[in-house]
């Protein structure tokens, strides 16, 4: 609340049955999990987990996006044509396709994302040195102070409420089996893979040799792969192992971390 950085998914916390006897509450922003966006001079920008509110500068987007006309400077007017009415998936595909710009040339791609970030830098120092002006006189206004109030305390019992719940649960014969099931499990597979883990401080993308299918591990997280292979990070998605950078295959039952 009075953050000036846009949620992309606004998520609740609680299942529908809680949030009807309890409230619904918002999510706090979680590292991996809820991605933030921030929109500037038309450029849309992802910051996912990088935006840290007291070093705003140091922010690199995970990715951004931009209109195809507005990427390609392209202000010719356009003919007037008779709009039809369009379902949702034509008007879907069709903010999809607006927000493409795998079209442009990369030189100029590179140059209009450098300049875009210097341009949502200086405009989140902006919204964090406003932020921190006016968020101490916007949580006294009575209308906001009650509501962060009811936040905190609905969020209080919610959290009574999940803990005992899960208490109950771990405190059964079916839970313990379960457990113990898991665990052999979790040993018989790092016996016979390579678990990446990822200490990076971003989320990266990790392609086996001759793929071009990125397998996603989030900033702090793991993931186990098969150990007979070569694997390659990268923080795009859309790229393969070509454009990675190697990981250090460590050989099967053992862990390496990307830094």
């Amino acid at each position: 609340m009075g953050f000036p950085v846009t949620l992309a998914e606004l998520g609740y916390e609680g299942n529908p049955k809680m949030q009807k006897e309890v409230g619904y509450v918002p999510v706090e922003i979680r590292p991996g999990r809820t991605q933030q966006i921030a929109v500037v001079n038309g450029v849309i920008h992802n910051l996912t987990t990088d935006f840290k509110n007291d070093d705003p500068t140091a922010v690199i987007p995970f990715s951004i996006y931009v209109h195809e006309s507005f990427a390609a400077g392209d202000s010719a007017p356009k003919e007037e044509t008779k709009k039809k009415k369009m379902s949702l998936k034509e008007r879907m595909n069709s903010v999809k396709q607006a927000l493409d710009v795998s079209n442009l040339d990369k030189g100029a791609k590179q140059l209009r994302e450098r300049n875009a970030i210097q341009e949502l830098h200086t405009y989140l120092e902006q919204a964090v040195a406003q932020q921190k002006a006016m968020y101490p006189k916007w949580s006294k206004e009575p209308v906001n102070a009650e509501r962060l109030e009811y936040v905190i305390k609905t969020r209080e019992i919610m959290f009574e409420v999940m803990n005992k719940y899960n208490d109950d649960l771990k405190d059964t014969d079916e839970w313990r089996r379960i457990q113990e099931n898991n665990r052999r499990a979790e040993a018989s597979a790092r016996a016979n893979n390579l678990t990446i883990s990822n200490g990076t401080g971003r989320d990266i993308y990790i392609y086996e040799e001759g793929s071009s299918n990125g397998t996603r591990v989030y900033s702090g997280s793991f993931k186990v792969f098969r150990c007979a292979s070569s694997y390659y990070y990268n923080f795009d998605g859309n790229s393969s192992y070509k454009e990675g950078s190697p990981v250090n295959n460590t050989g099967c039952g053992t862990t390496t971390t990307v830094q």
